[in-house]
């Protein structure tokens, strides 16, 4: 049983697109402080969201969820994109966004004196959001 709600799942898509936001913003500074608390709100906030989308799908509605649209349509052939959410691509998240989170805040102490913090962090950043793209992808 699926039910699909294209106009709900805008907030499912912030998941993967936080990371790769602060991946972008990290890019941009040379400062690992910053990119430090950069990264990790924006994984707090992957977390938080992924909070979300494990209690609307195992408590709210135990069904799938699925987003499909054309990303791009070149004469005949139309390349389609969408989020899938079930139970056990919920469960990952919360698995991979809490993992991730604790290893963007042990990695915030570890890196705090490296001259590559910055990129270290823009390169995790990029890590965790194809992650989290992988999981939310419908293949």
């Amino acid at each position: 049983m699926a039910n699909d709600v294209a106009g709900d799942l805008l907030w499912l898509s912030w998941i993967p697109l936080l990371p790769l936001a602060a991946a972008f913003l990290c890019a941009l500074t040379d400062r690992g402080k910053i990119a430090y608390l950069i990264a990790t709100g924006a994984m707090l906030g992957s977390m938080l969201a992924s909070f979300k989308a494990f209690s609307r799908v195992l408590v709210t509605d135990p069904a799938s969820i699925f987003d499909n649209f054309t990303w791009l349509e070149v004469g005949g052939l139309s390349i389609d994109f969408g989020f899938l959410l079930d139970p056990l691509g919920a469960s990952m998240l919360v698995m991979i966004t809490l993992v991730a989170f604790l290893i963007f805040v042990y990695s915030g102490s570890y890196m705090k004196d490296d001259q590559r913090c910055a990129r270290f962090f823009c390169y995790l950043s990029l890590f965790a959001a194809a992650m989290l793209g992988l999981i939310l992808s419908n293949c």
